[in-house]
């Protein structure tokens, strides 16, 4: 059976490659208004900071939401919806880990439809719709998930438990993994995130030989290279 390979639009891989990347968004985009998602621990600790001096550097008005836990849960996506719907942004952008890419992307379908069931759109990835109000972009902070070049988001449910939505409609515009983002992780942050990810990226690479199987030798690949 053959399998589409679904990437982001476009991805950049480099140190120092983030500033770069962010001009897009207002030298070809013309966005002018950005919803920046990101973590309570990134917030605090100034990594999302660079981000926001060149957005607004570049002309382009930035609103701010970090409330969210270690994984995102309907009540944190209720909770920012109406800093969405009022501040009607033309980009999403998540900086962060797997948690804060998790809520940019569920934010980027309920912008669109913000009644959506997400339980519902987990089991069924058809109800999740296409976005035109706004891109979205991604930054990873970390190296354990490679959610920023990925179609999922992890979310946990009112009663406790994990969803997971699926849809070609999460894929960023622009996929961004810049080390300069990680440089606030302790030694200890980055050993357990290489214990995290190098059993399963092993066994991805071991099981699935074949070339229908490649998108997901794909989405493990830019956390194997941090």
């Amino acid at each position: 059976m053959k399998q589409a390979l679904n990437l982001p639009k476009k991805i950049y891989f480099k140190t120092g490659s983030a500033p770069v990347a962010l001009r897009e968004l207002s030298d070809i985009y013309h966005c002018n208004r950005a919803l920046l998602i990101t973590d309570p621990k990134l917030y605090l600790a100034g990594v999302a900071a660079p981000v926001v001096d060149q957005l607004r550097h570049q002309g382009i008005r930035v609103a701010e939401y970090f409330t969210i836990g270690e994984t995102v849960s309907y009540e944190d996506l209720r909770g920012a919806l109406p800093k969405l719907n009022e501040f009607q942004p033309d980009v999403i952008l998540g900086v962060g880990g797997e948690n804060a890419l998790s809520a940019a992307k569920a934010l980027l379908a309920l912008y669109v439809d913000s009644e959506l069931d997400l339980t519902a759109a987990a089991d069924d990835s058809h109800l999740i719709p296409a976005c035109d109000k706004a891109k979205l972009v991604l930054i990873a902070a970390d190296c354990t998930s490679g959610a920023q070049t990925s179609p999922f988001a992890v979310l946990k449910d009112d009663e406790g438990e994990i969803r997971v939505l699926k849809s070609i409609y999460l894929l960023p515009e622009l996929s961004i993994t810049d080390a300069d983002f990680t440089q606030w992780l302790t030694a200890e942050g980055i050993k357990n995130g290489a214990l995290k990810v190098v059993p399963p990226s092993r066994s991805v690479l071991i099981w699935t030989p074949t070339a229908q199987n490649l998108p997901t030798v794909c989405w493990w690949m830019p956390f194997l290279c941090c």
